[in-house]
Order: structure tokens, then sequence, then C-alpha cells
């Protein structure tokens, strides 16, 4: 049988401060849950969206370098649901901006050949660029997949100036939209999540949804020092990071309340979603990370730029 998120947090309010149960079974109970995220019509009505901005389905298909933050499918399910037929990746056979930092890299350090010259000739004479993403919460991510188009268009294009850079969100926030604005010449959002989701632990403002600051406080603290492995890849991300914080309110230490049918964002409060290999509590919603981490990071972008560089291509 399944279980609601609330019924989970129910059988958890044995290991959580008697004092803090209510607000605990309260914060479950008012996530803000995103039905139908990869639905037909959220995709056909994104879909329909950005071809209105283009003019129609032919100039969508034309001219135009469509990439998705990730390797999530997004893109193929996008087209799929708006009826057209064929590969998007034919043209210019990239599905994310890393793919193209990639080859830029690997080709300007190989002997130049015919098919090499006509890609990089086919990158230099796309006028839009789209990025399609499933869910953006502070806009960090997709803030970065910006700058590297960016960076791209301002160093490969003919005309950088008479280029257009749009992203596609299905479902963000409006704190998203703030950090993407002036790196965009349009975003287009699909749900907007209200701010009123973000706990903010570190805000001047009054209390949250009218939850006490101080008892908040005191139950993340209370789940990341009792729950939360320190193994774990969360605890391992927040070292490398330097963002202790993040196992308390999440990445970004915003403590979003948002979970969605396919997956819980890392925004959001680590109780949610957080499931430890020691501990039996059960995280009401559900999370699967597509990462493995270990204790450094690597800043590839930077990496293939240098290549690209030396390489001599710009």
């Amino acid at each position: 049988m399944n279980l609601s998120p609330v019924e989970i947090a129910r059988k958890n309010l044995e290991y959580v401060p008697k004092h803090l149960g209510d607000l605990y079974i309260s914060l479950i109970a008012k996530t803000y849950f995103v039905r139908g995220l990869y639905s037909r019509g959220r995709l056909a009505n994104a879909f329909g969206n950005l071809c209105a901005r283009a003019g129609s389905v032919d100039s969508l298909c034309k001219g135009v370098c469509i990439l998705e933050q990730g390797e999530a499918g997004l893109r193929e399910r996008l087209f799929r649901y708006g009826g057209v037929d064929g590969r998007m990746d034919l043209n210019i056979p990239f599905l994310n901006i890393t793919q193209v930092l990639q080859f830029l890299a690997l080709s300007s350090c190989a002997p130049a050949t015919p098919t090499i010259s006509e890609l990089v000739g086919r990158i230099r004479e796309v006028r839009t660029f789209i990025i399609l993403s499933d869910i953006s919460i502070s806009g960090n991510s997709l803030s970065a997949e910006l700058d590297a188009v960016n960076r791209v268009v301002g160093a490969f294009s003919l005309d950088p100036a008479g280029v257009r850079v749009i992203v596609s969100v299905l479902c963000g926030t409006a704190n998203s939209v703030r950090k993407l604005s002036g790196r965009a010449s349009d975003i287009l959002i699909h749900e907007t999540i209200p701010d009123v989701y973000a706990l903010r632990p570190n805000s001047p403002s009054g209390e949250p949804m009218g939850w006490s600051k101080s008892q908040l406080a005191e139950l993340v603290k209370w789940f990341a020092e009792t729950v939360v492995d320190e193994n774990s890849l969360l605890s391992r991300m927040a070292r490398s990071c330097n963002t202790p914080k993040s196992k308390e309110w999440g990445f970004g230490a915003e403590g979003w309340l948002i979970a969605t049918d396919e997956n819980t964002p890392n925004n959001s409060l680590p109780l949610l979603w957080y499931g430890s290999p020691v501990h039996p509590y059960i995280p009401p919603y559900k999370r699967v990370s597509s990462m493995t981490y270990r204790e450094e990071s690597l800043d590839l972008g930077a990496a293939y730029w240098s290549i690209i560089q030396k390489g001599g291509w710009v």
C-alpha cells in the first residue's frame, strides 16, 4: 500500500522531538507538490509557447540550436508531444552545452576535417539558442548553462548581437527568474512556484507561513545532526562546496518546500527527501540523485575553455 507523504511523516514522529511534531507534519503537508512534471499537457503547452516566440513550428526547427539542461531527454519529449516528426539532433548533433564545449575542445586539438569545419560553421550560423529545463529553483545551475551558451555565442557567432538565447522552464520559481534575468533574451516559465515556499532562514522578514523561525531552525538542526549520515552524498557535497547549512536547509540554504512526482530538488529541505542508510527515518518525498561525488569538484567548463583557447579557436 502506498502511503501519502503525511502518512509517512506520521510514522517518523517517533524520531522527531515531540515539541516539534506538529511543525514537522505541517511542513510536509504544506509542501508545494508538482504533479505531471513531464505530462503531455505541460509539454504541449511549453512547445506551443516556444512556437509562438519563434513564429511557427518551421521557424522553431530551422536556424535554431535546441539544447537541454543535463541529459533528461526533455528535448525529445517536448518535440514528440509537439507532434514534430523526425530527429532534432540532425542539424547540430549536441544535446546540451557541455557536449558543445566537449566538441569544440576536442576538435581544437584534432586535425581539421571537412566534418569538423562543417559543424563549427553550423554553430557560427545559429541565430537562436534555446535551453530547455524541467525545474529551476535557485537558478544557479541554469545560470551556469546560460553563461556557457553566451560565451560560445560571443566567441563563435558571426553576429553575437543578433543571436537570441531563450530559456524554457517547465516549472520554476520567481527567484530563478530574477537570477536568470539579463542572461537570456527571453525566459518562459510554464508554472511558477510562489516565493512563499522558500523559508529563507536568513531573511529579516517575519515568520514564514506563520511558523516560528526558532523552531524551524531547531527542527532542521536536529535532522542534520541526528539523521544525516556523515558519509552520505549530502554531507560530502556540503563539505566539498563548503556549505554546511545545506544539510539543514538544502542547497542554497533557502529551505524550499518543493517536491515533484519525478524527483525532489536538493534545494528543498533535506527532511523532505533525505534517506539515511543507518537511521530508520523514511523520507516523505522521493529523491534519487543522478550524481556520484568525490570530496573535490572539478570545473570542466573552465578546463574545456582552456583547451579551446590553446587550440586557437578563439
